[in-house]
């Protein structure tokens, strides 16, 4: 096809056009109807340049490239049209990002169908063109359909806003609603071939002359000034009576309310001076500028009004005329007597029911902020309105960050369905759940949700506790791997006393009687060392704070510990030394500590090869948090692989050197060891790498 400068000149002044509203609106974007007026301007500017390129091109390709990308905004401008309409009409409490987004589904769903049309020809329908098309598959009708829908349904609100309009309001809502039509008309005009201009789409052109009849409106009759308003919600219907009063004070229109108030009507009423019509009224009759405050009038027939008078200020900033207000208080006015004699007879009742209110009040928080139990209040939907002290120090929130949000969001919860299923039948729900604080820590509760009920029975909400139970499954857990790790253990050690005592038995091999009297009794050792081991775990276990500490010199315990360790570091071929640093005191059980470094001394010696040393230093450490007192233990053995070293304070945790060495042990010291530095406020950690030994270093506080 031939390019059609002629025809991108028409559609260029019409994005220019688009433009030009756009820069005139943007001042105004806080009025209603404003912003969706923008945004139509965008539409029409993306749809009319697009295809201004594509009549100015003459390869097809690229001709299908510029009018597919037409829709970029074409397929959004009737939901512009329709947000503006229902905006402009005050509707626009529908206009809700729900309903913006279900009202876009089609026009997205349109350009997925358009841009993928070689994949499935649903929108062009086998049927496309270099120029425009006028027909195609079903998306492209069903795009048409619903476009034309949303027009129509914003047309429909444009002419009920027009009938209910008053005059200078009917203007502006009829320039509105012939700009609305153009589109219809010209589209029309191209689908029936009556235009002019061969091929030619003139909708993006007829969407800018609505733009242009909506900035007549926007300068002529003031669209975003004076917002179209039912006139019969607002004023025919208004309980207070509204006077409209010209430069001279003369009445020239008034609601149905005044009549009622003055028992007059409107035809006794107009043309008559404020003064004449509220004979009570001060006289000469205040301008707005003389009565910023209202004024109170008591009306022949015993009403008691007040009266407000303001200015109606023109454009130009003109006082054209005044709106005189007048509101019926007669029934406050007798309530407030009523209230006055009431309350003198109650305030002393007030004041003493208050005390035992408050009194009371004083007793439930105080009764609240006692339960070690977080509490909730919630309503029906589980939004929270009360929370205690407690549940801040269990999840981490406090009450103004857990007031008005839902459960679920602050707390662990569980299927909805179960407790809402207890709820509905009066009971209360029970279980265990398990969520994170707001600093992401973990823990465990056992929650309970109770109904509560009105007066009437009715519920009107429920009661939630979270009881903390992460230490108790902390330790039932850590009980049941003990129980499954030291079955474990025992069964290796006693299998093999059984197999020994059977052969002694059996006596079929009396030259290995030695052999099996020693290995009952390396059997036997380990069976008492693991019972001894597990005892002092379990020990710690339940009672991991100490009831006696001394203060303790840290080079005398390394020195006492190498003594203990001597012979068998000998045997070895192992040199044990110490290095002390000065005087290091911490404050402890002597007799705990001196077990938790031996235990790391003889599995340092154990895991040295014969001709290596281990090395026992101490030190002193101060940093932001403190004092405190340090042993390393440092070898020269075979190390540990990456793998192991996060296991290595595991109970019954033996690596691939004890294993393939046959080191004996029970898997249990260094766990000890380290139980018994947390239990002095202290820690036990390790630094090793394969190959290059390793070194654990005891830190406890040092002592004041």
């Amino acid at each position: 096809m031939e390019a059609q400068p002629l025809y991108s000149v028409i559609l260029l002044s019409a994005a220019v056009l688009a433009g030009f509203i756009y820069a005139v609106a943007w001042p105004r974007r806080a009025a209603p109807g404003a912003k969706p007026l923008l945004a139509m301007m965008v539409c029409i500017s993306l749809w009319s340049v697009p295809y201004a390129v594509h009549w100015l091109i003459t390869d097809a390709a690229a001709r299908f490239f510029w009018l597919d990308a037409t829709y970029l905004g074409a397929a959004f401008v009737a939901v512009a049209f329709l947000a503006f309409a229902l905006d402009y009409t005050g509707h626009n409490r529908w206009l809700t990002r729900r309903t913006l987004a279900a009202l876009c589904v089609v026009p997205v769903l349109t350009l997925l169908m358009l841009f993928t049309d070689n994949a499935h020809g649903l929108f062009y329908g086998g049927q496309r063109t270099p120029g425009l098309i006028y027909s195609g598959g079903p998306m492209f009708w069903l795009n048409i359909a619903y476009d034309y829908g949303l027009m129509l349904l914003g047309l429909i609100g444009l002419i009920r806003a027009f009938r209910q309009a008053p005059l200078l309001q009917r203007r502006q809502t009829g320039t509105i609603l012939i700009g609305a039509l153009a589109p219809f008309l010209m589209s029309v005009g191209s689908f029936t071939g009556l235009s002019p201009f061969k091929n030619l789409d003139l909708t993006p052109l007829a969407f800018t002359v609505t733009g242009v009849f909506f900035a007549i409106g926007l300068f002529r009759f003031g669209m975003f000034d004076l917002v179209p308003i039912a006139r019969g919600v607002l004023i025919e219907h208004l309980p207070d009576g509204v006077l409209v009063l010209d430069q001279q004070q003369r009445v020239i229109d008034l609601n149905p309310a005044v009549g009622r108030l003055l028992d007059r009507t409107a035809d006794q009423l107009i043309g008559r001076t404020l003064t004449q019509v509220i004979d009570r009224w001060p006289a000469p009759a205040a301008t707005p500028d003389q009565s910023a405050a209202p004024i109170e009038l008591t009306l022949p027939a015993g009403r008691v009004v007040e009266a407000r008078l303001s200015a109606l200020i023109d454009q130009r900033g003109q006082r054209q005329g005044d709106v005189c207000l007048l509101r019926d208080i007669t029934d406050r006015k007798c309530a407030e007597e009523a209230l006055q004699q009431l309350n003198a007879g109650l305030e002393t009742q007030v004041m003493a029911r208050t005390a035992e209110l408050r009194a009371e009040k004083d007793k439930s928080d105080t009764i609240l902020r006692s339960v070690g139990e977080a509490l909730l209040l919630t309503d029906l939907d589980f939004r929270i309105q009360y929370v205690n002290e407690a549940f801040t120090t269990l999840t981490g929130y406090s009450s103004a960050e857990a007031l008005g949000q839902i459960v679920s969001t602050r707390a662990p919860w569980p299927e909805a369905s179960d407790v809402l299923a207890a709820l509905r039948q009066s009971s209360t729900w029970r279980g265990e759940v398990a969520g994170q604080r707001k600093d992401n820590r973990p823990y465990e509760t056992a929650l309970t949700v109770a109904p509560v009920h009105d007066g009437h029975g009715h519920i009107i909400g429920c009661v939630i506790s979270y009881q903390d139970i992460t230490q108790r499954k902390s330790l039932e857990r850590a009980r049941a791997r003990f129980i499954e790790s030291i079955s474990h253990e025992f069964r290796t050690p006693l299998s093999n006393l059984g197999l020994y005592i059977e052969l002694l038995q059996s006596g079929k091999y009396p030259e290995k009687t030695g052999h099996y009297l020693r290995q009952l009794t390396d059997q036997a050792q380990r069976l008492q060392r693991l019972t001894q081991d597990s005892l002092d775990i379990a020990a710690l276990d339940a009672q991991p704070m100490l009831a006696e500490r001394h203060v303790i010199d840290l080079s005398t315990l390394a020195q006492a510990v190498t003594e203990a360790v001597e012979t068998q570091a000998r045997a070895k071929g192992v040199t044990v030394e110490v290095m002390p640093v000065g005087d290091v005191r911490v404050r402890g059980d002597e007799a705990r500590l001196a077990q938790a470094v031996g235990e790391v001394v003889e599995n340092a010696v154990m895991f040295t090869p014969r001709g290596g040393r281990v090395t026992i230093s101490t030190r002193r450490e101060t940093s932001d948090t403190g004092s405190c007192g340090v042993i390393e233990v440092s070898d020269t053995g075979p190390g540990l692989t990456p793998d192991e070293l996060p296991r290595v304070f595991d109970r019954f945790f033996r690596g691939k050197q004890a294993e393939s060495g046959h080191i004996p042990g029970s898997g249990l010291g260094l766990s000890i060891a380290q139980a018994i530095a947390r239990a002095h406020g202290g820690d036990l950690t390790v630094h090793s790498a394969a190959g290059r030994g390793c070194t654990f270093s005891l830190r406890l506080p040092a002592a004041r």
